[in-house]
């Protein structure tokens, strides 16, 4: 059985928005799967000069085929079936951004010994069992148990997420382990001794949480975000690799490098890195940097174990390019490639206005080397005391 989801001008970047730890194209293509679907067809509207391929679902995981029909205006049923070559049959048409967790087999056992075309769900989302080079007998509504909706807005992915997180929303798996009731981390995320998580809230992989920190309820924190101490995460999502600075609140928004999109549609511009930045992505020369240090350190590394091990084994992610620097504190996490900048450069009797400045600093000028750096630092440390 074949599968539609139809286009909407402008609402490409919507497929790629992120449900529980996948992309709502994802879901879909799960959702139509699990319900006999073999061939996923997906309208993408987008501008003239940009027809290349949508990358929001990895169609070598998902088991079916998924075909991208790019074009310049929304395309209905026939076009679409024109284009790839479907003339008979009953296919499952979805909506743009339409989600559920419906039995499509019985609808479409149903429309087959009908020969009617088959809806299900409301005026405001629904899915149509729709025959193909054939006028339908009639068109018939078939009832449900499930659920049903459009997720077409930052405000209707962090509804149906926290939904999702909390367990009142099912048929939809979550990416990560529950640490706690409603509360998900995905691999790598670190949580430092003193933040604060409140339930329903998501860890994406390789985020960092500092210590004093809140995050909850209905945080959605993306792959490598970065909550620093004091911060405030309540009912919005943190994109990927994005930095929310020390002692800032987001809430009922989505805060990406340099901009915070509230969920009333409002567009904040964040010109201070320090609010709301862009955490550093792994690069050649920082796996550089990792393995000169790696040299530097090797010999108290072998002597004293311990962190200085841990330190070892971090950069040695590092510079096999499966880890990357992080600047906060690590708590009970031997994967964990992070460095205590508070530590290395303030004395213990530090008074807060220092450790914002401390922070400041190493924000401005964080880099992979001055990463090794500190990190030198803490093994040669951590030697001298010993």
């Amino acid at each position: 059985m074949d599968a539609f989801i139809l286009g909407m001008a402008g609402g490409a970047s919507d497929l790629a928005r992120p449900i529980a730890g996948a992309s709502l194209l994802e879901r879909q293509v799960e959702w139509l799967r699990a319900n006999g679907a073999r061939r996923i067809v997906v309208n993408r509207v987008v501008d003239s000069g940009d027809l290349a391929s949508f990358g929001a679902v990895d169609a070598d995981s998902t088991g079916v085929r998924v075909v991208i029909v790019p074009s310049a205006e929304p395309l209905d049923c026939a076009e679409l079936a024109r284009r790839v070559g479907a003339r008979t049959g009953v296919v499952v048409v979805v909506g743009h951004a339409t989600l559920g967790h419906l039995d499509l087999q019985t609808a479409a056992s149903l429309a087959a010994s009908t020969g009617s075309n088959v809806v299900m769900g409301t005026d405001l989302a629904s899915v149509e069992l729709v025959h193909l080079g054939v006028h339908p007998a009639s068109r018939i509504r078939h009832d449900y148990v499930g659920w049903i909706r459009v997720v077409a807005s930052e405000r209707d992915a962090q509804l149906l997420t926290e939904d999702v997180l909390s367990g009142r929303t099912r048929g939809i798996e979550v990416r990560g382990s529950e640490i706690a009731p409603g509360i998900w981390r995905g691999r790598g995320a670190t949580v430092a001794k003193g933040a604060h998580l409140v339930a329903p809230c998501y860890l994406g992989p390789d985020c960092v949480v500092a210590s004093g920190a809140r995050v909850g309820p209905g945080a959605i924190l993306g792959r490598g975000a970065v909550v620093e101490r004091h911060a405030i995460v309540t009912h919005a999502r943190i994109d990927d690799g994005a930095i929310v600075g020390q002692g800032l609140a987001v809430s009922s928004a989505f805060a990406s490098r340099g901009c915070l999109l509230r969920h009333d549609g409002l567009v904040i511009d964040v010109a201070d890195p320090l609010l709301v930045g862009s955490a550093p992505s792994l690069s050649f020369a920082g796996r550089i940097a990792a393995a000169v240090t790696m040299a530097a350190v090797a010999l108290p590394a072998a002597v004293l174990g311990g962190g200085s091990a841990r330190a070892m084994r971090a950069l040695a992610r590092i510079a096999q390019g499966t880890g990357s620097w992080v600047g906060v504190t690590p708590v009970d996490d031997d994967e964990a490639v992070l460095i205590d900048v508070e530590q290395q450069l303030l004395p213990p009797d530090a008074t807060e206005d220092m450790r914002d400045a401390a922070r400041a600093y190493y924000r401005a000028k964080k880099s992979a080397a001055l990463d090794a750096q500190l990190l030198l630092r803490r093994v040669l440390a951590h030697e001298r005391a010993s």
